[in-house]
């Protein structure tokens, strides 16, 4: 594949869309709660190989979950 070249497999496809979209959720979650999403993302992929999965487990790991994990000062809110 050339560079530049459009991945013809998953442009525009059902699955590409929803995974966009659920990524983007959790970005903005963790924006709106002025949570830093890279220190998010790193936490969840450190937490959820460890964890037992049970119909809990991923309510457990939100962006809201994870404000309510930290004791330590959150991001200041930017202009």
């Amino acid at each position: 594949m050339k560079l530049g070249a459009k991945n013809r497999l998953f442009m525009g496809s059902e699955a590409a869309e929803q995974t966009n979209a659920i990524w983007y959720t959790l970005i903005e979650s963790c924006r709106r709660r002025r949570l830093d999403p890279w220190k998010y993302l790193v936490w969840v992929f450190e937490e959820l190989p460890k964890a037992k999965v049970t119909a809990e487990t991923f309510s457990s790991h939100t962006p809201k979950a994870y404000a309510k994990s930290l004791s330590k000062p959150r991001l200041k809110k930017t202009a």
